[in-house]
């Protein structure tokens, strides 16, 4: 009985001669494409930052869009949220990251690695948003050009911790918590004013804070249904003080954000709007979530009474798996941009004033940085190799050298 897989024949050694590359062994470089879970827009419009499920940032450049730097992290660390801080004396803007293990890290762009860890103490952070950037001199007129020294984080035991940050003291210090609703806080949005806070969660309601004497002003409730109530993934505040939310029904609503009354609301996806982003005029919203397409609304001016109201515009649908994160990159000389991420590992970047106009650009998920390092100054030749979490170093093999047959030996 004969066995019918035939072995491969072995290949003949090549010669080793001058301007040949003799190849040893071809194997592929394992990469694992990692889901985009947070996006932050650099107050300054310079850079952008870019959290990741496999607990990876990175910062990228606004004007050429290359990444600039790339902080490896833990595995099993989920980036759940990512803030710019400043506090005056800073001589540059701070990058703070939240985790689903619970803690709160500053991660350097220089030293490409945490400088400081605070745990929270009361489970998973869900969200983390720094507080509206105030202007401290008299020639400021954008918002941009400011400090922010506070940041909330929402986390798994109900409560919201806020923290400060100071100059020149790596970290942020714990300041104090909100009292404590029921579930976990899943979303948080700031007030542009920066006096009030509103969270929403897995109770379906939406809780408006007074920040500074850290009490409940209102609450909402997101929900239709009175049995089984709603997570509320996403908020917004816009200029006006209308909040605007996404929940777990696919709903996306808007509420007066004094009286508490809701203004409209929108079922436009048939999942759970998991982000939500707002135009620096307060005028233009997006969302997007388990259902991939990103949906503008807008107020409209209605044409009897001239009242605004909010109405579904149009969708997009660049990405082919969950939408995670929406954000707006306010940059100094050019139009804003849009960025959103999703599961898919794209990073897709849409133009504010022509979302409608203009198809959006895709980020290159493929790494930048060579993952492959050769150095042919030591023997044998080692070839060094970027995996994930580690480095690996190979030694590479060497070829046999062969003499060349004569032209008068080939007769014989």
């Amino acid at each position: 009985m004969t066995n019918a897989r035939t072995k491969r024949p072995r290949e003949p050694e090549l010669p080793a001669t001058d301007g040949l590359t003799v190849l040893h062994r071809s194997r592929l470089v394992p990469w694992n494409v990692a889901a985009v879970t947070a996006i932050a827009a650099c107050p300054d419009g310079s850079v952008f930052a870019t959290g990741y499920d496999d607990g990876k940032v990175e910062v990228i450049d606004a004007t050429h869009f290359n990444c600039l730097a790339r902080i490896s992290g833990r595995p099993g660390s989920e980036i759940s949220g990512l803030a710019w801080a400043r506090a005056p004396g800073d001589p540059h803007w701070r990058l703070f990251g939240s985790t689903l293990e619970g803690t709160l890290l500053e991660l350097s762009c220089q030293q490409l690695q945490p400088v400081a860890s605070t745990d929270s103490y009361g489970g998973a952070f869900w969200c983390l948003k720094a507080a509206p950037c105030t202007n401290t001199g008299s020639n400021s007129s954008s918002s941009r050009v400011g400090y922010t020294t506070q940041l909330a984080a929402a986390c798994g035991d109900g409560s919201i911790k806020l923290y400060s940050i100071h100059a020149n003291i790596a970290g942020a210090e714990y300041v104090r918590s909100l009292p404590r609703v029921e579930g976990n806080v899943l979303a948080l949005a700031w007030h542009p004013a920066g006096h009030s806070l509103v969270s929403g969660g897995s109770d379906g309601c939406i809780h408006c804070w007074n920040v500074k004497q850290g009490i409940e002003l209102q609450r909402l409730t997101a929900g239709t249904s009175s049995t089984i109530p709603p997570c509320v993934w996403a908020l917004a505040v816009l200029q006006d003080g209308t909040v605007v939310s996404g929940d777990q029904e696919g709903a996306v609503q808007f509420w007066d954000g004094r009286l508490g009354t809701l203004l409209s609301r929108q079922q436009q996806f048939a999942a759970d709007v998991l982000c939500l982003a707002a135009a620096p005029d307060g005028r233009t919203v997006w969302a997007s979530g388990v259902d991939p397409r990103v949906a503008i609304f807008g107020a409209v001016p209605d044409k009897s009474t001239g009242v605004s109201r909010w109405l579904f515009i149009d969708r997009k649908q660049p990405h082919t798996h969950d939408v995670r994160c929406l954000a707006v990159l306010q940059r100094p000389d050019s139009d804003p941009l849009l960025l959103s991420g999703s599961n898919d590992g794209q990073i897709m970047l849409y133009s504010v004033p022509r979302f409608l106009k203009e198809h959006p650009i895709r980020q290159s998920k493929a790494p930048q940085a060579p993952l492959l390092q050769l150095s042919t100054a030591c023997r044998p030749v080692v070839l060094l190799q970027a995996y994930q979490q580690e480095l690996r170093l190979w030694q590479l093999g060497r070829a046999v050298a062969k003499q060349l047959p004569q032209a008068g030996d080939r007769h014989r």
